[in-house]
């Protein structure tokens, strides 16, 4: 996690999990920065909306750049059909776009392709389903998450991506990758290492 001081700029809290990250592990996270006396005011995530019960009131944002990422990889580089290139044109703009716009253009979409949307066929068991279900998903990633996707424009200084963070871990993976004979223990004590010095830079 990256957290933003007003007086020092900005720090990485970290924390060693197992396997899969839990909506524990983050709550560990806000306890000490609460402890020294923190306020958050606000959060980014690449999509783990469970934060939402553990923050409550707190403005939730979920990464732009992972939800275009979700879209385009269900869609592919290159859409056979109309609808899909449209809503890849329309996810290329995520960025450009603020909130009204993007919605109005989103609506649009849908309203004009919702009979390609709710086109179905009979499968392989003889059962109905929806035909272009590449489609439909790309779509409803983009519905399901219109109420995370531009919080950052009602919260000063929010970001609408964890690109900075992302950033971090490309740095410490090709620094580990140099030290890629390491056991478990020491990558660790590598890790905090490196955390540590980027605290004391920033």
């Amino acid at each position: 996690m990256v957290f933003k001081d007003a007086i020092s700029g900005k720090f990485i809290w970290w924390h060693f999990i197992n396997h899969k990250e839990r909506l524990e592990d983050y709550e560990l996270g806000f306890e000490w920065c609460r402890k020294q006396g923190y306020i958050i005011k606000g959060v980014v995530s690449d999509g783990f909306k469970g934060l939402t019960k553990s923050l409550r009131s707190v403005p939730f944002q979920i990464c732009q750049v992972h939800i275009q990422r979700a879209v385009m990889k269900k869609l592919t580089r290159k859409p056979k059909s109309v609808a899909g290139m449209e809503l890849l044109a329309l996810s290329k703009e995520l960025f450009k776009l603020n909130s009204d716009d993007f919605k109005a253009e989103l609506e649009n979409w849908q309203e004009k392709h919702k009979d390609f949307l709710n086109e179905k066929s009979i499968d392989d068991n003889g059962k109905w389903r929806y035909t272009h279900t590449k489609v439909r998903s790309a779509y409803y990633t983009f519905k399901r998450n219109l109420a995370y996707l531009f919080t950052y424009e009602s919260v000063e200084n929010l970001p609408k991506t964890n690109n900075a963070l992302e950033a971090e871990f490309a740095h410490l993976k090709t620094a580990l990758r140099v030290h890629s004979g390491l056991n478990l223990e020491n990558k660790m004590k590598f890790i905090s290492h490196y955390f540590v010095i980027k605290n004391e830079e920033k």
